[in-house]
């Protein structure tokens, strides 16, 4: 059996965005936003679709709107990164999904929260040690949380997380083993399929229930993000280079 990778967009938008399958979203956002926790209460796709809308490779997302167990609402964006560069767009949705809940003409808002949950396959925080990060408004001397602060950014460095699922053990580590291991895998480990959720996102993932149409579309896009990546290491290597020449010729 083959598996897609959940890193390629179209086959995250295929495992957690499709209609039926909000179980399977709101468990990895249990562990990822809430350690774990059975945090959320309610939970619905902004765009159920049964075939995920594709946005674009670099702006593939899901919207989803969820209720915790305190009964308030939240707004959550869900995109996987594949190339740096990318720590400024995170912001920019977090600030237009706020946006987007004031109607025009509307003087007085009670806005739910915005979070934006950013997977990305590189480094993004290289003096950082942990995989995940979260980013609030709070004051810099007193360290006090914005009145108004609604807008949450938290970052899951896959590269960083160094477990197999043979040593996973939290609903958090079985999902990141999920996301990192799923696409090289012939079968569910049971290590990941004791998690109810985990071995119906296998299922989910299972590249020979795809169409002609969508297995064309995913070996396409896990073509071109193969191909961007190296030549991202390319350029970035031939930039690094650049630079050194410069300083030895400075230097000299």
């Amino acid at each position: 059996m083959q598996f897609m990778d959940p890193r390629i967009d179209f086959a995250f938008q295929k495992i957690f965005g499709t209609a039926g399958g909000e179980d399977v979203l709101r468990s990895l956002l249990n562990a990822l936003l809430y350690g774990g926790r059975d945090e959320i209460t309610d939970l619905a796709l902004q765009d159920p679709d049964g075939l995920p809308r594709l946005r674009g490779l670099i702006d593939s997302y899901l919207d989803v709107r969820v209720r915790r167990q305190d009964h308030k609402w939240v707004l959550v964006r869900v995109q996987v990164l594949k190339l740096p560069g990318s720590e400024q767009r995170a912001l920019f949705n977090a600030a237009k999904q706020a946006c987007h809940q004031v109607a025009e003409g509307q003087n007085h808002i009670s806005p739910s929260e915005v979070v934006v949950l950013a997977v990305t396959d590189f480094v993004m925080f290289s003096d950082w040690p942990k995989v995940e990060s979260c980013y609030r408004l709070f004051d810099q001397k007193l360290i006090l949380k914005h009145p108004a602060n609604g807008m949450e950014l938290v970052f899951v460095e896959l590269p960083k997380f160094g477990k197999t699922h043979e040593h996973a053990v939290t609903l958090w580590e079985k999902w990141l083993c999920f996301l990192k291991e799923a696409g090289r895998l012939e079968t569910a480990p049971d290590s990941l399929a004791d998690v109810p959720q985990i071995k119906k996102a296998f299922h989910l993932a299972d590249y020979e229930s795809l169409t002609v149409k969508e297995t064309d579309i995913y070996t396409n896009k896990a073509w071109w993000w193969s191909d961007h990546k190296k030549l991202y290491a390319m350029c970035h290597g031939e930039e690094a280079s650049r630079r050194q020449i410069e300083a030895v010729v400075k230097v000299s």
